[in-house]
């Protein structure tokens, strides 16, 4: 930081030069930094506040740019008609683990307990499909929100 009156690199950190008469109300910025130039006296104003919140927009932007990567990772794998084809095989499997005469009843419970779980996964497969899509459709629009903000934030470098 320097002052942008005489660029003296030397500053102190102020008290916020507002003072308060009779019954005026102010409320003061919490994120407001306020330093007196060492050499000229110049106060230099610093509010940290849209700098935090660019940097939550992005970190947020991230986030989500990394959530979507995974789901759709994931929609490719339930959309692999394969992966259903293994549900019906193992059901199929199931119930003729399900016939042998050689089990014991234990094993004939987890085994229909299996089968239950099994045919509850191929009942959802679609629903499971739809859910990965929406949420996919509801994360690029989320990004398309923060990126259209994010543009509207106007950085200037020093040259």
């Amino acid at each position: 930081m320097k002052c942008t009156q005489c660029g003296c690199k030397k500053l102190i950190k102020s008290d916020i030069p507002f003072y308060v008469w009779g019954d005026a109300d102010l409320k003061i910025s919490e994120t407001l930094n306020v330093y007196t130039c060492f050499e000229c006296g110049h106060l230099e104003w610093f509010d940290t506040s849209k700098v935090r919140e660019y940097q939550n927009k992005t970190a947020n932007l991230q986030a989500c740019q990394t959530e979507l990567s995974r789901l759709k990772t994931q929609l490719i794998e339930w959309e692999n008609p394969n992966i259903l084809k293994n549900i019906e095989n193992d059901c199929k499997n199931v119930q003729n683990q399900l016939s042998s005469l050689d089990i014991t009843i234990r094993q004939q419970q987890e085994l229909q307990s299996e089968l239950r779980n099994l045919q509850q996964k191929i009942r959802s497969y679609p629903k499971e499909v739809e859910r990965l899509k929406e949420q996919i459709k509801e994360l690029e629009r989320k990004i398309l929100n923060i990126n259209e903000s994010l543009s509207k934030i106007t950085i200037v470098t020093e040259r």
